[in-house]
């Protein structure tokens, strides 16, 4: 028997030529081939054979006996082919298969032995006339001879036994079917073809069409609800990927894994993972989502997964509805806020571990991503640099979205709710639970797409706040700087000046009350005036908030006169002016049955204050004691004696109108379960605040005044630009504070062209130039 193991050979010395003839030689050579191939290795003498080969090698008839040798194995090729596999020599089906897996173990058997017999004439002739080795050019035949004839139906065979196995739906490890076909696709790829192996060239483009035809019928046939179908898909392709690791190399894998996703997945994404994948979003699932994520690591899949999660965010926002109940805009706003608040936190918890596809780029995109990125301060997070997308990133991208869906809605409501917190900290109790939730609402400030309005919102409300002593100021400031970390200082450069005119006040209060105690130790009240710098705060207009003739009760206006004197000696290069109905007084009064410290505004406390020299005052009375202009004053008597909870004057007639003739006496039956009672002002906006519809004005105003030196700016550096241009340059300036629309862009054209910054072109009216 020959054995496989390599053997050293003892080259003969002598160079004597065999008497025999090259026919002879020839004859004994196919003899020893006849019983290599008959599976009889022992009846050949592997050192005769070999001396026969090296001495027709040594005298010159290796290029006749290479070609005897292929003709040789051309006819074997072609006899074990007509005796063992041809139609009418063996059974269609496994036992076809079974036959030609077992013919090319054999055959890979039978020429390692043929190239051991011929190893001198492999490794002298072949290597020096680079012409195919033994078994290569054994392979070369058995292709030509056996495979080629038979490939349509071995393709034919081979395709129907995999669906066979997928038919039966079950695996083995010792199942001899799945080891044919392992031992036949190991044939095909050793094949080689003209541009690839044979089992790419012929076979596998069929397999790829059948696997797809297969599972597209097997799915078509059964009538599922969307889970039933999703756990039936989860379960092919789990045995699918299993039977191909048993056979097919990984490159043909990820071809036959891609086809059946096609049809199993792409084909029924809409009626079935998409379904799926609301539920899981809605119902918060985190299991179902990470079944739906890990079905398949396709790119294309999960970033479809990504797109259609964000859509169902984006619903699942806009179908939260505004609290019907509530009358008032800033509590149902605020309630509104919550909820966004609560589902952007739900989401992040649900989606947190999973890593989102992003969207491939091309150059322009990645250019004008890159500009965008230089021009924004505070913008959704980006990709990291493997192409990925964190949760949080998909999260803020989605709810950008959502914002620049309902711009006005959504700013109003989240300054609202910041509010509604902030408020509750005036009482000192609930800071750190209000921390919290500012914390997180401040995640969502950096996604609105018109920051400064949210701004602007802020600003007006922070005023009352700060001027009403309704919150903390240390939690205010705190608040203040998550913003500024979030927008940038630009955005809070004057909500820092208004806390920092708040905490100066306190000083220059306490330096004036300790110097007043030195003066006037007999003081009976505390005076605690705020500087304020005009600039910062939103005020309409001085004038309107400075009424120079009011005239306060004694005691007020001698600590007036004071503290200006105080003030002037202290700071004598600033000037003061008086904005009364900004401040507020408290005044312990002793009713019939309880006593009250009661807090209204000023020009309130002054109509109060007149009672305790007088029992009753008309309206025309009260009007000539203060001086308060006349709307104002309606609207504090109105206050005095209307307010359901603090009714602490009565009016005489009791009508809901005030006349001048109308009398007032003190309401000495008032009471209230607490000691002390804030006078609720029937209207609520403090005089010279902006209102809503002011505070749109003046954001008009200042986006007109932003796009003026936005469109300067770009045409300075470009100098002369058409319309559309200029329109997108100065958006995308612009885009950090706010999205420019048509309607801002003429006006700040119609501005900049009268003022000749901008000139158009004589000839083409859409060409503007910038003029030097």
């Amino acid at each position: 028997m020959i054995s496989s193991q390599r053997i050293k050979i003892n080259i003969p010395k002598k160079a004597d030529m065999s008497t025999d003839s090259f026919e002879e030689s020839c004859a004994l050579l196919e003899t020893a081939f006849d019983n290599v191939f008959s599976d009889h290795s022992g009846d050949v003498s592997f050192e005769k054979t070999y001396r026969l080969v090296y001495e027709l090698v040594r005298f010159r008839y290796e290029a006749e006996l290479y070609k005897r040798l292929r003709e040789y194995l051309t006819r074997r090729f072609q006899q074990l082919r007509r005796t063992r596999l041809d139609e009418g020599s063996a059974q269609d089906g496994w036992g076809f298969l079974e036959r030609l897996a077992t013919l090319w173990l054999d055959t890979n058997r039978h020429l390692k032995s043929v190239r051991d017999l011929t190893l001198y004439l492999d490794r002298t002739y072949c290597d020096r006339n680079r012409v195919p080795g033994i078994i290569e050019m054994g392979l070369i035949e058995f292709s030509s001879c056996v495979l080629m004839p038979l490939k349509d139906r071995l393709t034919r065979e081979f395709v129907s036994g995999v669906a066979d196995i997928r038919s039966r739906g079950k695996l083995s490890d010792s199942d001899p079917h799945t080891e044919s076909l392992r031992t036949l696709v190991s044939m095909m790829e050793t094949i080689l073809g003209d541009e690839d192996n044979f089992f790419v060239e012929h076979v596998q483009a069929s397999l790829l069409e059948e696997s797809g035809r297969y599972y597209s019928g097997l799915i078509s046939s059964i009538d599922l609800q969307p889970m039933q179908g999703f756990t039936k898909v989860k379960e092919l392709m789990r045995f699918e990927r299993a039977l191909d690791r048993t056979f097919l190399n990984s490159d043909a894998e990820a071809k036959i894994e891609k086809r059946i996703e096609n049809v199993l997945i792409w084909e029924n994404f809409d009626t079935m993972i998409a379904p799926l994948l609301a539920t899981a979003m809605t119902d918060f699932s985190h299991e179902l989502l990470a079944e739906l994520y890990g079905l398949t690591a396709d790119k294309r899949y999960r970033l479809k997964l990504k797109h259609v999660i964000m859509e169902t965010v984006v619903a699942y926002l806009a179908a939260i509805r505004l609290d019907d109940t509530e009358k008032k805009k800033s509590l149902v706003g605020a309630k509104w806020a919550l909820r966004i608040i609560d589902s952007y936190n739900k989401y992040q918890d649900l989606l947190q571990q999973f890593e989102f596809e992003s969207e491939p780029k091309n150059q322009a995109q990645k250019q004008a991503q890159s500009q965008e990125d230089n021009d924004s301060t505070m913008d959704v997070d980006s990709p990291d640099s493997s192409g990925k997308q964190s949760a949080t990133s998909l999260l803020n991208e989605t709810f950008s979205r959502f914002f620049q869906q309902h711009r006005q809605q959504s700013v109003q409501f989240l300054c609202f709710y910041m509010d509604s917190c902030l408020k509750r900290t005036a009482d000192k109790t609930e800071i750190s639970a209000v921390r919290k939730q500012v914390l997180e609402c401040a995640k969502l400030i950096k996604l609105l797409p018109d920051k400064d309005e949210f701004t602007l919102i802020y600003k007006n409300q922070l005023s009352k706040r700060l001027l009403q002593q309704r919150s903390s100021v240390d939690t205010e400031r705190f608040v203040v700087r998550r913003i500024s970390e979030e927008l940038g200082s630009f955005f809070t450069y004057k909500l820092e000046t208004m806390l920092r005119d708040i905490s100066t006040s306190g000083d220059i209060a306490r330096s004036f009350a300790a110097s007043q105690r030195q003066r006037a130790p007999e003081m009976s009240f505390d005076f605690a005036p705020e500087v304020l710098t005009m600039t910062s705060w939103p005020f309409q207009n001085i004038d309107d908030l400075v009424v120079e003739d009011i005239v306060l009760p004694r005691q007020l206006e001698a600590a007036r006169l004071g503290f200006e004197a105080f003030y002037n000696k202290k700071y004598n290069e600033r000037s003061l002016r008086w904005a009364h109905n900004l401040g507020s007084l408290e005044i312990g009064h002793q009713f019939d049955r309880t006593y009250h410290d009661l807090v209204m505004p000023v020009y309130a406390g002054i109509i109060f204050l007149l009672f305790a020299d007088h029992a009753e005052l008309t309206t025309e009375a009260i009007a000539d004691l203060t001086n308060i202009p006349e709307q104002e004053l309606i609207r504090q008597l109105l206050s005095l004696v209307m307010s359901s909870k603090s009714r602490i004057l009565k009016k005489s007639p009791p009508t809901k109108s005030i006349a001048r003739t109308d009398r007032f006496t003190v309401n000495t039956a008032f009471t209230a379960p607490t000691t002390r009672v804030k006078v609720q002002t029937i209207v609520g906006n403090l005089p010279g605040i902006r209102t809503e519809t002011n505070t749109n004005q003046q954001l008009d105003r200042e986006r007109v005044s932003a796009t003026n030196a936005a469109v300067v700016r770009v045409l300075k550096q470009q100098h002369t630009l058409a319309h559309a241009q200029l329109f997108d340059e100065t958006a995308a300036a612009v885009r950090p504070t706010f999205a420019l629309t048509p309607a801002t862009f003429k006006k700040s054209l119609g501005f900049l062209l009268a003022k000749e910054y901008v000139q158009r072109d004589p000839d083409d009216p859409a060409l503007y130039h910038y003029l030097a």
